[in-house]
């Protein structure tokens, strides 16, 4: 039968007396899944506060588990790592500490808490503190600008343009930003003279609003305090003693150990352990232990003491008679099966007796099959409980006939946390450009210039306004007005050669633009021509997803992104299409990548019965997928092989065999790839990862190999030419900027390399529970260093690993430092590729400034792969003499947060200079014009020639001229670079909907639009309309509209039409554009 119950409000035999006990308690045999089932039932029966504490690599499990079993997730007590600098205090843990105690102050919280030691004992401040140092607001709150801005000062969020890191703030006009240290997000404050009139959550990356809400609570962010003299902790907080329960008493005497220096070493910062032991001593405690734990004397069959904390405690040993399914589905086919058989015959014997069986997992449909299996045997005295969670481990009682079935457990899927800790949001892959003094440009008319500022000056109206002030040769000065910033660009070209500025009034610019306009018709018409042979070759169309697709996409363990998901639509609509696919993913480590091509991977073979290609530049990486690849893809019928460089001569010679049969489905490999003797049965995808390891030649020979194939390149930093063909328009792009929940960003740092510094950076993690890399790239010098770190830190488990290592060694080597056996991993560049460890969260990188900007970026990639603060040291030998590219390419990463790798591809070409990316014929319009507009024209002449039109370059300098005040005054945006990047993107925008879309933007930043802006505004809608109808000039005046249209460079028709000035933005728009269509009416395209 089936029937809904809450295994925790089931009556079990033992839950009574536990509660009655006044001893301390001993449980043993206590797995993570039935640790938080205990508690949870504790919690329950107790109704008073609970407190958990285990160790921080324990802590994210137990937390899945108890989320699982409780009706409200428990609060996590983090610790701010505040025990080595002031740099390395992890504001994120800060926060919501700050916030936890504030809420707890208030009655706000919930009462069930899980934490570590070293975060139950770091002092607090009183509750009394904590409520005066925090600022609450609601709507409604009569409270103006200047009185938050002082107390957002006092503490201690510093004033800048853009609020959009934790712990700032921005003013402008009737509206502050703030970014509070205990929010996942920041928040926007608008006012209405001395009234909040609204509250909004907003996207630090593009600072538009996302939502509303009535209050916000503003954390302390002032340093000063972690010098301050505290005396509480989280326990004083409650209103009555709590329960303590503590997790397995074999780890958590490891963990005292490792951080009893730390204690000692801190007497400001942390309470000593007796405090706890006292605080503790006046209330109930429950001991557990998984395995066994030597410390235990017993005093009698029931009464023990337990060594623990350099302590001994008296308690008494409690049985609860658990039973767990590893030893009884060991080589069973259907695990699952084997085990309901195994507890219907172990149920109580008792006529009313029920088995119940509570089956937990994350995706509904196998929660379903699950059940469907459950009611194969099911009778009278079962009943079947399924619910939507994790839970890392099953278990069973015994004695009352109860079961919790992890599915993931038997299915052997790997459940890491998912708590959303902080919001993140999609970054925009293209900045806005806005210029640096000394930075040398281009303008669209007026060629290759050096940037030396804004000035204000008079314009036409006699208003000053924003000019953005150009030198050219000679010293000669040209000033353009802000509205028109639109035209310049960065200047990017060859490195080889020192850039001529242009002279002003020359002739020569002008021939540049007209050959190089020239050149960008023949070259883009190559292009659509490369596009029109590939579309012509009949592609496999694949057909409607079957059941493989729905069951591998519902085995998927975390929630997709919806840049994941949108990537998945994209690739399986270019399959299901007669056109090849030719599809470049752009996204960060760690953002899925490898699940989307795995996606791609199953439709290949399960829907086409086609054979998958799988290009790797490294061993590691090839092995690392083949691992995936098997795991994700087992109960599926698909034969995975993988070939490297380690792969013996008779294992080689036998995949080949297999491959040629159509007996392998999916073949991952590196470089062996590339062999005449290997033929493929069937292949139908090919999938080059981390495309920018790979030549074009090596590339181009597989496409042209394998000609009829659907094609997927990946790169989180794409080289310059993969990234241009993409971003021209030339081939598909899909764009992954949106990092999973819970990833916080990496906080780098640039630092000379010395002892003191690799001590504290590793030493911090290690207190944490976590794992490092240190990354040195001389296999010579690679085993001293870890010498000398092992010396630093002799509590530390080292590994060595680099590429000329046997196979067999390596694989060993990173086995160890994934199950946690090494904490240290020191080792070669090879790691950038292919290591993915959630708890390895620092890495050093030694004489950074040697690699180049991907490697590095790549590397940096490896840690902030789950929801714990990471941290990544460039470190250098002398950081007075850093200087060149290398000390850009380290800025560039040093300031670069997520969803940066395409503009970590653009920052590389910037300081390495465009070359000859594309090519000989095409490197010299390059380097006359500059990479970003030779991009930015060839795009357009592609989306022209696609258009079926005759490509007008050059042309969209459209002269506009109305005696109107169109500018962004000063009062309404105070930052002249920040206006400069609003004129950028109002003179660049291709839409109604974009200049919409920008309005709502300043609208939402900034408040009401002054009416000097409605008027910029509009006067960009009538240019976008105008362009349209190859209008070349327009001029109102009082009394007519002047109008030219160009049609070539001799040729422009020139109009007059009776027209009088409109009184308003919307009128005008409404007016000069019917004006516009009765002269030059638009023809119809066919």
């Amino acid at each position: 039968m089936a029937m809904d119950f809450d295994p925790i409000n089931v009556i079990y035999p033992w839950s009574h007396e536990l509660s009655q006990e006044t001893l301390p308690v001993l449980i043993e045999n206590v797995h993570s899944g039935a640790l938080a089932f205990l508690a949870a039932k504790l919690f329950h029966d107790h109704s008073r506060p609970m407190v958990m504490i285990t160790t921080p690599i324990r802590l994210d499990n137990l937390f899945e588990n108890l989320t699982t079993f409780l009706h409200q997730p428990p609060i996590e007590f983090p610790s701010s790592e505040i025990d080595l600098s002031p740099e390395l205090v992890n504001i994120d843990a800060v926060g919501k500490r700050d916030q936890i105690l504030y809420d707890l102050s208030q009655g706000k919280a919930p009462l069930f808490y899980i934490t570590t030691l070293k975060a139950l004992l770091e002092k607090t401040s009183s509750p009394k503190s904590t409520v005066q140092q925090h600022l609450e607001l609601h709507v409604g709150d009569i409270l103006d600008p200047e009185t938050v801005i002082e107390l957002c000062k006092n503490l201690g969020y510093v004033h800048v343009t853009l609020a959009s890191e934790k712990g700032e703030f921005a003013y402008r006009g009737g509206i502050v930003d703030i970014f509070p240290l205990s929010s996942p997000e920041p928040f926007r404050i608008e006012f209405w003279g001395e009234k909040i009139i609204s509250l909004r959550s907003y996207n630090p990356s593009n600072q538009l609003s996302t939502g509303k809400v009535l209050e916000i609570s503003i954390s302390p962010a002032n340093k000063e305090r972690f010098t301050e003299e505290l005396s509480h902790t989280l326990l004083d907080y409650f209103c009555e003693p709590p329960l303590y329960l503590f997790d397995d008493l074999e780890i958590l005497e490891d963990d005292f150990a490792a951080i009893s220096g730390t204690l000692a070493s801190l007497p400001k910062r942390f309470f000593p352990i007796s405090y706890l032991y006292e605080r503790a001593m006046s209330s109930k405690q429950i001991y557990c232990v998984e395995k066994k734990f030597p410390n235990i004397q017993a005093l009698s069959n029931e009464h023990i003491t337990i060594e623990i904390f350099n302590r001994s405690i008296e308690a008494r040993r409690f049985f609860i008679p658990f039973i767990y399914p590893t030893p009884i589905i060991e080589n069973e086919s259907n695990p699952l099966l084997t085990f309901l058989n195994y507890l219907q015959e172990y149920l109580p014997q008792q006529e009313e007796a029920v088995l119940k069986l509570a089956i937990y997992s994350t995706k509904t449909k196998s929660l379903k099959e699950a059940r469907a299996l459950a009611e194969t045997f099911a009778n009278n005295r079962t009943c079947i409980y399924e619910k939507t969670g994790n839970l890392s481990s099953s278990f069973a009682l015994a004695d009352t006939g109860f079961a919790a079935i992890s599915l993931s457990e038997f299915a052997s899927t790997k459940i890491l946390r998912r708590q959303k800790q902080r919001t993140y949001f999609s970054v925009d892959t293209e900045e806005v450009f806005v210029p640096v003094p000394g930075e040398t440009i281009v303008h669209l008319h007026n060629g290759i210039g050096k940037f030396l500022g804004i000035e204000k000056k008079p314009n036409h109206l006699n208003i000053e306004t924003d000019y953005l002030v150009i030198e050219y040769a000679d010293k000669a000065k040209l000033y353009v007005p802000s509205d028109q910033a639109h035209l310049i660009s960065r200047y990017i070209g060859p490195t080889d050669k020192t850039t001529t500025l242009h002279n002003l009034n020359s002739s020569k610019w002008r021939r540049s633009r007209e050959l190089t306009e020239k050149s960008l018709i023949i070259y883009a018409e190559k292009l659509l021509q490369l596009e029109a042979q590939r579309s012509t070759i009949q592609a496999f169309v694949y057909p409607p997803h079957g059941e493989a697709i729905f069951k591998f996409d519902e085995s998927f363990p975390y929630e997709e992104t919806p840049d994941q998901l949108k990537a998945i639509d994209q690739i399986y609509a270019d399959m299901m299409s007669t056109k090849l696919m030719d599809r470049l993913i752009c996204g960060d480590a760690g953002f899925g990548k490898t699940e989307i091509i795995m996606r791609a991977a199953v439709k290949a073979v399960c829907d086409g019965h086609r054979q998958v290609i799988v290009m790797v530049p490294t061993t590691i990486l090839a092995n690392q997928h083949y691992e995936t690849f098997k795991q994700r893809m087992a109960g599926l019928p698909i034969q995975i092989a993988v070939l490297s460089r380690f792969s013996q001569a008779k294992v080689q010679r036998e995949i080949f065999e297999r491959v040629a049969k159509g007996e392998i489905d999916i073949l991952i490999g590196t470089h062996k790839l590339i062999n005449k003797n290997l033929k493929f049965h069937n292949p139908g995808l090919l999938i080059i990862d981390e495309e920018q390891r790979f030549g074009v030649k090596i590339k181009d020979y597989l496409k042209e190999r394998y000609p009829n194939i659907d094609c997927l390149t990946v790169s989180a930093t794409p080289i310059p030419r993969t990234l241009y063909m993409s971003l021209a328009g030339a081939r598909d792009l899909s764009v992954i900027t949106m990092p999973p929940l819970d990833r916080l960003p990496v906080s780098s740092f640039i630092v000379e390399n010395n002892h003191e510094t690799l001590c504290a950076a590793l030493r911090h993690e290690l207190l944490r529970g976590g794992q490092a890399y240190v990354i040195h790239n001389r296999i010579e010098t690679l085993y001293g260093l870890a010498e000398t770190i092992r010396n630093l830190l002799p509590e530390a488990h080292i590994g060595v690993a680099h590429g000329q290592m046997l196979s067999e060694d390596l694989s060993r080597i990173f086995k160890k430092f994934k199950d946690h056996q090494t904490n240290i991993l020191v080792a070669t560049a090879l790691i950038e590729n292919g290591i993915d460890i959630p708890n390895a969260n620092t890495i050093l990188i030694d004489h950074a400034d040697k690699f180049g900007m991907a490697d590095l970026y790549q590397m940096k990639g490896r840690v902030g792969r789950w929801n714990r603060k990471a941290y990544c040291y460039f470190l250098v030998t002398d950081l007075n003499r850093l200087s060149g590219p290398a000390a850009k390419r380290l800025a560039a990463l040093n300031k670069q947060e997520y969803g940066g790798g395409m503009k970590i591809a653009l920052h590389d070409l910037e300081i390495r200079g465009a070359g000859n990316i594309l090519g000989t014929d095409q490197s010299g319009h390059i380097g006359t014009v500059g990479f970003n507009l030779y991009c930015k024209l060839l795009k357009k002449a592609v989306a022209t020639l696609k258009n079926h039109s005759k490509p007008l370059l050059l042309n969209d300098d459209l002269k506009i001229e109305f005696p109107y005040n169109s500018r962004i005054p000063d009062t309404y945006i105070d930052t002249a670079f920040m206006r400069i990047e609003f004129y950028q993107k109002i003179g660049n925008a291709k839409s109604k909907e974009e200049l919409e879309a920008i309005q709502e933007e300043m609208q939402d930043r900034f408040g009401s639009l002054p009416q000097a802006v409605s008027w910029l505004l509009a006067l960009a809608q009538i240019r976008l309309f105008a362009l349209q109808h190859n209008i070349c000039s327009i001029k109102g005046t009082a009394n007519a509209l002047y109008l030219q249209q160009y049609h070539s460079k001799i040729e422009q028709i020139k109009k007059t039409v009776p027209y009088a000035l409109s009184p308003t933005p919307e009128l005008l728009v409404v007016e000069v554009l019917a004006c516009i269509q009765k002269a030059f009416p638009l023809k119809s395209s066919k």
